[in-house]
């Protein structure tokens, strides 16, 4: 990290006490909920993939992206606990710092952590700073190539261009229902993306409980019925 940020931007992270993190057993509570509610509206990041990179905790391969699952965690049980909201929002700031930084280089967590932070803790603004906010993330993701069928790409894993394609689709859904919401035009145009639409061998490898998997793929599946006049 010291080679893609400044002496300065680490010692503002540190005063900003962007590393410090919860207590193993808060973050093992956030990370459960992270994969058992967000995943499962939004699939991007296999459990698997992130148990192989994040086995330890104190030092996760990406601060970045654990922070903000620290932030989601925390954020659901923040709907009914105004504590946990709270503490919620001191995870969304860390994160969103090190996001602002650059502090992070891998696309997978760059894009996902912006797609998680495009949503604050509380609203105050209204939903077309989230529309916009959004937009901005996939308009980062178009920068690293997740609108092109990367399936043949040698400098990714197998898993990463499944994960990369998730992340895809879950972008174009959110972009579409905020673009219905707004009545607005979609940003993700057709003529702007290559990729399939996610099938079974997409997600299958990557999750071992049946349940989960086929509702990803329920979930994907939504994409050829939602293709109107984009």
């Amino acid at each position: 990290m010291k080679d893609i940020v400044s002496k300065e931007t680490l010692t503002s992270l540190r005063l900003s006490r962007c590393f410090d993190l919860p207590s193993r057993s808060d973050c093992e509570t956030y990370i459960e909920i992270y994969f058992n509610k967000y995943e499962t509206m939004y699939p991007a990041l296999s459990r698997s993939y992130f148990d192989a990179n994040f086995s330890d905790l104190t030092r996760p391969s990406s601060l970045l992206m654990l922070m903000a699952i620290m932030y989601v965690g925390c954020r659901i049980l923040g709907s009914n606990d105004k504590a946990k909201l709270k503490e919620s929002m001191l995870y969304y700031h860390k994160a969103k710092t090190l996001y602002d930084a650059g502090f992070e280089y891998n696309p997978i967590y760059v894009v996902l952590s912006g797609f998680i932070l495009a949503l604050p803790p509380v609203l105050k603004h209204s939903m077309i700073g989230l529309h916009e906010a959004t937009r901005r993330v996939i308009k980062q993701a178009f920068d690293f190539n997740m609108n092109v069928d990367v399936l043949e790409a040698d400098y990714l894993t197998d898993e990463e261009k499944r994960i990369y394609k998730r992340l895809f689709w879950t972008m174009f859904s959110k972009d579409k229902m905020l673009a219905f919401s707004f009545a607005r035009d979609c940003y993700i145009s057709k003529h702007y993306y290559s990729w399939d639409y996610v099938i079974a061998k997409d997600v299958e490898p990557d999750y071992k409980n049946s349940e989960q998997m086929l509702h990803h793929i329920r979930y994907f599946n939504r994409q050829d019925k939602h293709e109107i006049g984009i």
